[in-house]
């Protein structure tokens, strides 16, 4: 059984009370059922790539720890953060260039680069749900 697309959904579910709600454990539910599901991901189909994006999902929540200060290394937790979210985006890096990410086209890298961006606008600056 698929179990992953259900987690996602549970994880979107998470998300979007969290913001409803601000309370943080509803996120960090939400991103540890991400990690639970890249995790079945990579048992499933057993590649290097996924190893890969698992890892890299698990360093991407021990950066959501770090900044919501249930763990600390430094006593600034903005550092704290930065140090598992760059160990993470090295895998995600990894992994990409893995998958071929290569082989895209400059519309096609420019075109996500304003996605993301619009994304990430939205969820920072956009109204409160």
């Amino acid at each position: 059984m698929n179990l992953q697309i259900p987690l996602f959904g549970l994880s979107l579910a998470l998300l979007l009370i969290h913001l409803q709600s601000k309370n943080k454990r509803y996120f960090l539910l939400s991103i540890l059922t991400i990690v639970f599901a890249s995790i079945l991901t990579y048992v499933k189909i057993n590649s290097d790539t996924a190893l890969i994006f698992a890892i890299a999902i698990i360093f991407s929540f021990v950066g959501d720890l770090l900044m919501a200060e249930k763990l600390s290394i430094t006593s600034n937790r903005i550092i704290n953060g930065t140090i598992g979210f760059g160990i993470a985006h090295i895998f995600y890096i990894i992994g990409f260039w893995k998958l071929g990410a290569g082989n895209f086209k400059l519309y096609q890298i420019i075109l996500g680069i304003i996605l993301a961006n619009g994304l990430f606008y939205i969820v920072a600056y956009g109204p409160t749900i």
